[in-house]
């Protein structure tokens, strides 16, 4: 076997601070949402400081099951938490909701909110992860980016599902062709291209990488976008 093909199994270097980082904003996370629901009844999925939180949430559980064993995958933890940070950070710049509405009693209108977030959260972290695949190959985030890609056009689809239930108790029809379901429907066939990227069109897998990554970014910044615009 090729000695470069042989990876160390130890632990890299400071190890223990992209653990500790995880460990804290995934607390400052779950407390932060304990906050804001304490007052009210629903799960306010709809407002903008939940968008942010379970957004951050999804990225900080996407590095649970990844298992970091070398300097390059320290790096993409750092850099989801620092996304995640700065998420937080900005969530406080809203007003934390206090209102219920009976739009949200339907369990499908939670999914269909809560959707949006999950696969932002999951997508910016495939993106980051495909950005560092650009750079350099590793197997073992190519295929966790592989996963999270998978796991965050799996929970738009299903918000869509969902949000068409839920018009159709509350309207008697399912949703019609109107400017929001452009837009949701454009960002799942997105979301569906990051697998089926034609790879005559990129000469080496960095390349191929960077374009998914590119793809990925498009949409979450389309999400982001149409939530806070």
């Amino acid at each position: 076997m090729d000695s470069t093909q042989v990876k160390n199994t130890n632990p890299p270097k400071h190890f223990w601070l992209g653990s500790l980082l995880i460990v804290g904003l995934l607390c400052a996370c779950v407390s932060q949402i304990m906050i804001i629901n304490v007052n009210n009844v629903l799960f306010q999925g709809s407002s903008n400081s939940m968008f942010l939180l379970s957004s951050s949430l999804m990225m900080l559980l996407s590095l649970l099951p990844f298992k970091i064993t070398d300097q390059y995958q320290l790096k993409f933890a750092l850099i989801i938490c620092f996304i995640v940070a700065v998420f937080l950070g900005y969530q406080y710049t809203f007003d934390i909701p206090t209102s219920n509405s009976a739009m949200l009693l339907p369990i499908w209108s939670q999914l269909f909110f809560l959707s949006r977030p999950v696969a932002v959260g999951f997508g910016i972290a495939a993106c980051v992860g495909y950005l560092l695949q650009s750079r350099n190959k590793d197997y073992h985030l190519d295929n966790h980016c592989h996963m999270l890609s998978l796991l965050a056009g799996t929970a738009f689809l299903v918000g869509e599902v969902a949000g068409n239930f839920w018009a159709f108790l509350g309207w008697g029809k399912s949703w019609g062709w109107t400017g929001h379901f452009y837009v949701s429907a454009l960002t799942y066939l997105l979301l569906v291209l990051v697998f089926h990227l034609p790879k005559a069109w990129f000469n080496s897998a960095s390349r191929l990488a960077l374009g998914k990554a590119v793809l990925l970014g498009f949409i979450c910044l389309l999400i982001l976008g149409y939530k806070f615009s």
